[in-house]
Order: C-alpha cells, then structure tokens, then sequence
C-alpha cells in the first residue's frame, strides 16, 4: 500500500484540507495537549506520538517547513493524510463526504481515532487505485458496522473491516502506563541519586505483576520504589526486581546523541522489550529509567476477540467481508520474516476464521504491517506497508480476486 506526496504539493493539500476544516480544530487540540505537558512533561513524547496528525498540521500552520527533523516528519505524514481526506471528498457525493469528515474530527481529538482512520485511509485509497468505489459506513448509529463498502463493476461489493491493533496490545504494560508511572516515579528518584559530575544513572525495574490502575496506587508505588533505589535495594518481594548500574562517562569529550545514549543505556541495562527514558541531568550526566514485565503477553487472544467480533459482529453476512488487520508490533520486514515461517500464529488465526462455517461470507483476510515513510523521488514520500493475505477457497469468492487485490495470498 502506498501513497505518494511531493513536498512542492504541500500548502495545496493544506489549503484544500482548510476548507473541509476552517475552524481548524488541530490548533485547539494542540493548545489541549500543551495544558496536559505542563502539568506532567515526561508524557510529552508520548503525547507527540499519539497527535502526530495534530502536531504536524500545526506546525505546517505555523511555519511551514519546518528545520526540525522530528517536526517534519510529523508534518509529512500529516500532509499525508490530508491529501488522502481531500483526494476522498473530491471525488465523493456529499453524504459520504459528511461521514468521512465526522471521522476526521474525531481522529484528530481521539489518538486512537487517528491510528484508526489512517488506517482505514490507507486501506481505501489502495482500493481506490486498484478500481474499487468507496462508500463510507455511518460509525456512529448506536450499532456496529463495517468501516466502508467496497464496490468495483462486473465484480460485486465486499463489506471491508479496518482493525489496527497497536504494538502494545494484549500486554500488561503499555506505553501509556509506563509514562504514567514515570511521571510519578521521576521526581522521588532524583533526590536519591548520589551527587556525582557526569555520570550515567541507570535504574531497570522488571515487574512480576501488573502494575496498579489508579492514580493513587500508582503514586505509592513510585515512592516504594524510589526508596528501594535509595537503600541500594535489588528487589520488592512480589513486586519487582531492580537493576541499579552507575557508569563514569568524564571521559568522554563531548555530550552523545540520542542513539548513543541508548546503545549505553542497552550496554548498561540490556535491550529487553519494555520501555525507556532518558533525561538529561545537566552537569551529573543522565538518568535512564527502564521498565519491563515478567507477565506472559496476550496479543494472541487480544487479536482472536478483535477479529471475531468484527467478522460476525460488524459484518452483515449478506455480502462478501473483508478483514483488513494492522499489526503494529510488525515493521515491513518482520512481518515478511513471519509469514516465511511454516506455523505462525497470524496463518493460525487467518485459516481459524476461515475455516469456521458461522463465517461462510468472510472472503479474505489481510494482515498489514506498520507503515514507514519512504523516498520515492527527490522530493516527494510514501507511506508503505507489507501485506499477509489469506483467501477463502470457496467458489462464491474466487471472483472477487482479493488476493491479488492486497497482494501475494498465503
């Protein structure tokens, strides 16, 4: 899946996606978040990554392009997806305008509407240059339904459902919640630290349990283990162990970079899976905080509870279905990695579905990577994705050609 964007194209996609939207709702939402910063700074990372669509439609407001990498980036992806929108109304009735415009504003308030919609962008604009029309679903009826029906002359209609499970689903800890733990955490850990001139401060806690929901339990949590840091503790019983590395960095003659700090950081306190940060502690060097769970993961089931809802939940069983799924802990290349394995457990799920004669109207499924932005010339970018494609074999779906629609079939 692709689309293209030159960045020449830019303030014409902006000014186009202005007039769907002249209140400009991205400039609120990011006013919102800032309130949200200043009140806790250790989620602002997190927060980015969540309003991409907002933070880069703001600064291309602001100033245009923009000289920070991570700004632009922001801004590209953005411009993106405003050119899809705007590709979309102009060439739709006004009605289906109308739904896919609701969607839109909702995407740019919830980070979960956004993940979705682009997702489900992506998805429709393939369909679109391979042929297919599109007609957006009214979301928000009080019932389920499927995202968008997919029409193409000659063919038929399929009923396509967009799922985009995020890299942490299924897992004890999430990113949300070990930034909310951090923010708690960071300040009463400060304090402890020994007063040393450039110095590496790490600190590793490995959960066995699940970490607490409420704001207040989170709270004494953070104090039990910025105490255990203090005394030099290595372990909570039932709670955690604790990896305290303390690494001289007076040698080095200039202030690393971001991708130094973490190859020390995964010298100091290994890369297994969870999550970091890093903070600059000015003349004592930097303090990195790292944060896993022993708890077995269930992204597996996670995925069979999505899939099977929306197989014979949202779909209608009087068409064709579709089953789009995002794997966001996937990259392009992993995700080609899996598919090569002989039983996996994404071939496991695809052919449970299929197989299930309650889903005798499921046509295909389709398993995405995550999407990466792309040079395809020199001055214009895409987003691209690899696909892992499963058909039905029934002969009331060979017609519709989905395999060969979304890409090689498994």
């Amino acid at each position: 899946m692709r689309t293209d964007l030159r960045e020449d194209e830019f303030s014409g996609v902006y000014e186009a996606f202005t007039v769907l939207f002249p209140d400009k709702p991205w400039l609120k939402r990011v006013s919102n978040l800032q309130h949200q910063i200043n009140e806790a700074p250790t989620v602002h990372s997190l927060l980015w990554k969540q309003n991409t669509l907002a933070y880069g439609l703001e600064a291309f407001d602001c100033q245009g392009k923009s000289p920070d990498f991570e700004v632009w980036e922001a801004t590209k992806q953005a411009m993106i997806f405003a050119a899809q929108i705007v590709q979309m109304c102009s060439n739709s009735t006004p009605e289906n305008n109308r739904k896919l415009c609701r969607r839109v504003l909702h995407a740019i308030n919830k980070p979960d509407g956004a993940r979705g919609l682009r997702f489900e962008l992506s998805v429709a604009t393939h369909l679109s240059r391979e042929g297919w029309g599109i007609t957006w679903m009214e979301e928000d009826s009080g019932e389920d339904t499927f995202d968008m029906l997919a029409t193409i002359s000659n063919v038929g209609s399929v009923e396509v459902e967009c799922k985009s499970l995020s890299a942490d689903r299924g897992e004890s800890l999430t990113e949300s919640v070990f930034y909310a733990l951090t923010h708690y955490l960071l300040p009463l850990i400060e304090p402890k630290l020994p007063e040393l001139k450039r110095h590496f401060y790490g600190v590793s806690f490995t959960f066995s349990g699940k970490i607490p929901e409420s704001a207040e339990e989170r709270a004494q949590l953070a104090a039990e283990l910025a105490d255990a840091v203090g005394a030099g503790e290595r372990e909570i019983a039932g709670v955690c162990t604790i990896n305290l590395r303390l690494c001289n960095l007076q040698s080095m003659q200039y202030e690393p970079n971001v991708d130094e700090l973490y190859i020390l950081a995964n010298e100091q306190l290994g890369s297994d899976p969870g999550y970091r940060f890093i903070k600059s502690l000015g003349d004592q060097g930097y303090l990195v905080i790292d944060v896993q769970s022993l708890i077995p993961s269930k992204f597996d089931a996670a995925l069979g509870k999505v899939a099977k809802n929306a197989v014979q939940k949202q779909m209608t069983r009087k068409r064709p279905g579709c089953l789009v799924v995002r794997v966001e802990r996937h990259s392009g290349l992993s995700l080609e990695a899996f598919a090569g394995e002989e039983i996996n457990s994404l071939a496991r799920r695809a052919t449970k579905l299929l197989s299930n004669p309650a889903n005798a109207h499921l046509a295909a499924v389709v398993f995405v990577s995550a999407p990466s932005l792309e040079r395809s010339g020199e001055s214009s970018e895409s987003e691209e994705s690899r696909t892992y494609v499963f058909e039905s074999l029934s002969e009331d779906h060979k017609s519709l050609g989905l395999g060969r629609v979304f890409g090689v079939t498994k």
